[in-house]
């Protein structure tokens, strides 16, 4: 499998992260700015719509992707990941009108409908921004050459992750305050977030491929030692990957101090 067919399946993850930077740098100030001038109480409970619901849909999302597992090993890896396709290309498709309805609501005029808008439709963004990681994280790994190095997967995916966050918030600071071609920096900031997850999941998904392993017909002989053998030689996370994580820990800490503080 080449690294250029890699890196474009671990987009997902990059628009991921630019979608929640977005999200995390202007949803706030819109909501305290006038005309909707909301409470800060109340306007920082945005944030609450996406984990209540996520915590319920996420496992089943997963549970989904991953097929039955009545079917061989390697009938189920193929079902699994034209599963994860199929979600991915869902819920960005079902992410971008949402993002685009989002958009739409100054518009609206009214500003009680307008704030319950903006809380129903950011909470559905977020939502399936949130469970595109599920599949999207999944398919790179499938992909990887050898089980036994999934980790890397894991790390590459995280990588992407870390600079679609970085990229998004040099990408919003560096918005005109006026926004472009006649619309508001809220909106401009937005149909930014949308072409970026627009362009990364069409490549994902144009680059998604089942690869076939090594063991599948050792598998397919013996679906329970397939069970054990996966679980049991699971490396344990390199020294990469967790130094990929910290620093991610660290830029959301450090982004919620900069937003909130």
């Amino acid at each position: 499998m080449s690294a250029a067919r890699l890196l474009c399946v671990s987009l997902t993850g990059f628009a991921v992260e630019w979608g929640w930077a977005v999200g995390e740098s202007v949803m706030i100030p819109h909501l305290l700015a006038r005309p909707l001038a909301l409470a800060p109480s109340v306007a920082g409970l945005i944030y609450t719509v996406n984990p209540i619901f996520s915590f319920i849909i996420t496992p089943l999302v997963g549970r989904r992707a991953d097929g039955s597992r009545a079917l061989a090993p390697s009938a189920r890896r193929l079902v699994a990941f034209s599963n994860r396709r199929r979600f991915v290309a869902c819920l960005a498709a079902f992410g971008l009108c949402c993002i685009a309805a989002l958009g739409a609501t100054p518009l609206i005029g009214a500003r009680s409908y307008e704030a319950a808008a903006c809380f129903l439709f950011f909470g559905v963004v977020d939502l399936c921004h949130d469970l595109i990681l599920v599949p999207g994280r999944s398919l790179l790994v499938a992909m990887w050459p050898e089980a036994g190095d999934d980790e890397d997967g894991d790390a590459l995916y995280s990588l992407s992750q870390l600079f679609g966050r970085g990229l998004g918030l040099v990408a919003i600071a560096v918005v005109p305050a006026r926004g472009l071609l006649g619309t508001s920096y809220f909106q401009t900031s937005w149909a930014l977030s949308a072409g970026v997850l627009l362009a990364t999941t069409a490549a994902a998904l144009a680059a998604a491929a089942p690869r076939r392993r090594k063991d599948d017909d050792d598998d397919d002989d013996d679906d329970d030692g397939d069970v054990v053998a996966s679980s049991s030689a699971r490396p344990a996370p390199t020294a990469a990957l967790a130094l990929v994580l910290t620093i991610q820990f660290v830029g959301w800490v450090g982004l919620t101090t900069f937003t909130f503080w």
